[in-house]
Order: structure tokens, then C-alpha cells, then sequence
């Protein structure tokens, strides 16, 4: 998959959610993060101000959950899939169950060009 690129504000925990499913998918996307003040280029690219966006070779998906099931469909394979991470997990919640393990983010890779934003920030 080529031509993700992701919309972000700093310190977002539904777009490290977004960057930790990418990590696992072994995906990169170019980010874009933007500055909380100034939304003007997440409404360009999605018609509403809130992040997490993804932008995949001009499909926009917002929101992290329906994010993550798309990056589910686009590259599933039973090695990488999202549910793998989540014991007891139905098929078709396996997305939802993923944002809810972020906690679990200590041992999972993340997308690397949004490691530097959530480095500083204690989420504890």
C-alpha cells in the first residue's frame, strides 16, 4: 500500500492508536501534523475538523476505529492482523478491542514519524 498520509495534532491518543496500528500492519504514512489552532488542512482533506484523518491515495477515512478496520481490510493477513494483540476477541469488533488496548503500546512499534510527538508526553 502506498500514498497513506495521516493527519495529526500533537499528543492525540486516537492518532498514536492509529500510529501503533500502522506499526504493527508494517505500513508507513507520510504525516501530517498540524497545529490544534489551525484544523484548515484536515478540513481540506476531510470536511470536519477532528483527527485522526488518513488520507490513502485520496480516500478519506476519519476516526480511528473505522481507520483501523480500513487498514484491517486494505492489508489483512493472520500474522499482522490487529486482533492477534486482543485475547477473546469477536471478528467483527477486532478494530474497536485494538483502541481500547493502547495501554498495550509499550511493546508494539509505532508509525516512526509520530514517535517524537508522543515521546514527551507522560499519558499516565
Amino acid at each position: 500500500m502506498s500514498g497513506l498520509r495521516l493527519y495529526a495534532i500533537p499528543y492525540s491518543t486516537n492518532v498514536e492508536r492509529v500510529g501503533l496500528a500502522l506499526g504493527h500492519k508494517g505500513l508507513a504514512a507520510e504525516v501530517v501534523m498540524c497545529d490544534p489552532a489551525d484544523r484548515s488542512p484536515i478540513r481540506d482533506a476531510s470536511g470536519q475538523d477532528l483527527v485522526p484523518v488518513l488520507d490513502d491515495d485520496g480516500f478519506c477515512v476519519a476516526d480511528s476505529t473505522r481507520i483501523m478496520e480500513h487498514l484491517e481490510r486494505r492489508k489483512a493477513h493472520h500474522s499482522d492482523r490487529l486482533v492477534g494483540r486482543v485475547m477473546g476477541v469477536f471478528e467483527h469488533d477486532r478494530a474497536t478491542c485494538w483502541g481500547n488496548t493502547h495501554d498495550l503500546r509499550a511493546d508494539l512499534p509505532i508509525q516512526p514519524d509520530l514517535q517524537g510527538a508522543f515521546d514527551a508526553h507522560e499519558w499516565r
